[in-house]
């Protein structure tokens, strides 16, 4: 501890009164050997001041946590061999480098991170290396820092394609033919006599009948299909009833048809109406009355009614009338 104190002057004067001095307050300067810093102390005071005796050496920053491997796996056919394939996984730290190596088969490879903290690698067997019982091995570096290398947990053995034997084929001996068995001998049949049999009589002459051929039917002839009304020439007035004979059973075809006999701009002509009608027993058929109306009502008209069996028109019953309305 050093201790300093003003001195006090021996030399008085007498023109003024002496004023009262104040006692010098010591001040101390101490170390402090924890941290090397030297404080300035008065008497009576609190520190006031701390200045460090040397200053800090600045230490390197160190990460918060190391980067880490937490599984290494690996997914192939087995048994290995060469030119095949197999897929490496890693999971551990994100956003780093991720290598795989298998010390004398598969060179260190540089993984992709395919999602934060998984990183994949498809590594094929080269030819012509076989190893036996051998790691797999991962590395890490994550912002200039390595995690510790992990292996894989299942090792990693390619062998060399063992020869297969070749196979001699066994000579081939020809074996002699077998003789061919005699055929068996067949008994000959014993010749059977035949009875003696007397001819069949002959057969007695049947006498002739001469056969004619049926006589061709006549055809039939039906009765002729005849108009009863209207009758030819007459006037009809509001309607035309129209009665005939025919074959009973039979059915005939009814036309009515009219003209104005005028030709050109001024015909007027048609057809009222087309029926097949059926004819009774008694050998009857009838047709309307049909009405007159519209055009069919002018004056002077000729209507023409004719009646024939279907399948004989050449033969058809026609009588003429004329429209007398007025």
């Amino acid at each position: 501890m050093i201790v300093a104190s003003e001195p006090i002057s021996s030399n008085k004067t007498v023109a003024a009164p002496k004023a009262k001095e104040l006692p010098v307050a010591p001040v101390v300067l101490a170390a402090k050997p924890n941290d090397g810093k030297v404080t300035t102390k008065v008497k009576g005071f609190a520190e006031i001041s701390a200045v460090p005796a040397y200053p800090d050496t600045k230490q390197k920053d160190e990460p918060a946590t190391k980067p880490k491997i937490e599984s290494v796996t690996y997914v192939g056919p087995s048994p290995l061999k060469a030119r095949d394939w197999i897929r490496v996984d890693v999971v551990g730290t994100p956003n780093g480098r991720a290598i795989c190596e298998v010390k004398g088969l598969i060179p260190r490879t540089v993984m992709k991170e395919i999602e934060p903290g998984k990183y994949r690698a498809s590594v094929m067997i080269p030819s012509n290396k076989f190893v036996h019982n051998q790691p797999l091995l991962a590395h890490l570096t994550v912002d200039g820092v390595d995690a510790p290398t992990v292996q894989a947990s299942k090792l990693i053995t390619v062998e060399p394609p063992s020869a297969e034997p070749v196979s001699t084929p066994e000579p081939v001996v020809a074996s002699a033919p077998a003789p061919e068995p005699l055929p068996a001998r067949v008994p000959e049949p014993t010749p059977v006599q035949e009875a003696t049999q007397a001819p069949p009589p002959a057969p007695a002459p049947q006498p002739t009948v001469e056969t004619q051929p049926p006589a061709p039917e006549k055809p039939k002839i039906k009765a002729p299909v005849v108009l009863t009304a209207p009758v030819m020439g007459s006037r009809i007035l509001r309607t035309i009833l129209i009665t005939g004979t025919a074959e009973p059973g039979s059915s005939v075809i009814v036309t009515v048809s009219y003209t104005n006999g005028l030709r050109g701009l001024l015909n007027l002509s048609g057809q009222v109406c087309s029926q097949l009608v059926a004819v009774n027993s008694e050998g009857r058929f009838q047709v309307g009355p049909l009405p007159l109306e519209g055009p069919l009502a002018t004056k002077g008209l000729i209507f023409t009614v004719k009646a024939y069996y279907p399948d004989s028109e050449q033969a058809a019953s026609m009588v003429s009338v004329f429209g007398d309305r007025s």
